[in-house]
């Protein structure tokens, strides 16, 4: 995910159960499993946005878990999933599919086509193809798993928030930001009923929207649906999280838009300076973060020089 301006909150998948925990299904109780603690601490470390210290243990996790269970054990599909999930996370796309691949099928086999555990893969499976411009792949796969969660959790749970976000977003990336609207509605509406209105998935939405609204020209729409997002954030994950770098450079993207440097400025430079202690390796992060920062710098300047050019005309 390139720290552009501006950019979709895929972190929803952080608290919406795209993260997999343990699932032993009956056939496979018995069965000694050292891996899960690896699979634990994967978990807590992604959902501090600490993504590069989460790739060891989740390594860790699948050698284990290769070694000690059955190739079709749906706990190896969970380790895989979360794998998946983390070389998304650090931009290793190609990587994450055929993790996300190799999940699936495990999961399909030993929890059964129509698990809910399954429609969490595929809607990750799709965001991947959706991050690598496969955008037909990445609808069916969505529309499958808003489909299974509908038939098992029905029209109101927070899960099926996720699915439309994620159709959203598949709409949005091909331009088709009219049919994209009413599934970021559904989906802010869903997650609000659920989740209540201070949840870290309501503020993904919120942001979401606004990016639309953005898309559209919106910009009055828009302003307010980021900040309210960035106060969500703020108060769930703390101000130091990749999160707040995302709701911050959003902000900062659409306050400059409506020609508001001063106010965009300080925003930019904040979400460099979380991208920068949290991805300590130089990655296109946060070079487009630090040229964000540089660029309305230089914007300032140049108001600032035709304001004194124009006084001494004057004077003149």
């Amino acid at each position: 995910m390139l720290f552009s301006s501006p950019i979709r909150f895929c972190s929803i998948a952080l608290l919406s159960g795209l993260l997999l925990t343990a699932s032993i299904p009956s056939a496979f109780a018995q069965t000694f499993d050292s891996g899960e603690p690896y699979n634990r601490q994967v978990i807590e470390l992604y959902q501090q946005g600490k993504f590069e210290e989460a790739l060891a243990p989740a390594l860790k996790g699948v050698e284990i878990r290769k070694v000690e269970l059955q190739s079709d054990h749906p706990n190896l599909g969970v380790s895989l999933n979360n794998l998946a999930l983390v070389q998304a996370a650090l931009g290793n796309y190609k990587e994450a599919r055929t993790l996300f691949r190799d999940s699936l099928k495990i999961l399909e086999s030993s929890l059964g086509a129509d698990h809910l555990k399954v429609a969490a893969s595929l809607d990750n499976h799709g965001l991947i193809y959706s991050y690598l411009g496969e955008f037909q792949k990445a609808e069916a796969l969505h529309l499958h798993s808003l489909k299974m969660r509908e038939n098992k959790l029905g029209p109101f749970h927070s899960n099926i928030a996720v699915s439309a976000n994620y159709l959203a977003g598949v709409y949005e990336s091909q331009g088709e930001l009219k049919k994209a609207e009413p599934w970021e509605i559904r989906s802010l509406e869903v997650s609000e009923k659920t989740l209540g209105k201070n949840h870290p998935n309501v503020a993904a939405s919120l942001n979401n929207l606004a990016l639309l609204y953005a898309n559209m020209g919106e910009y009055d729409l828009a302003v307010p649906l980021y900040r309210r997002a960035l106060i969500i954030s703020e108060k769930v994950f703390g101000p130091d999280h990749p999160n707040i770098a995302i709701a911050l450079n959003n902000l900062a993207d659409m306050l400059e838009k409506k020609g508001d440097y001063a106010k965009a400025e300080p925003l930019f430079a904040k979400a460099f300076e979380i991208r920068n202690r949290h991805f300590q390796k130089e990655n296109s992060e946060r070079r487009v973060a630090q040229n964000s920062v540089d660029r309305v710098r230089e914007k300032i300047e140049r108001i600032k020089e035709q304001y004194i050019g124009s006084v001494t005309l004057e004077e003149e």
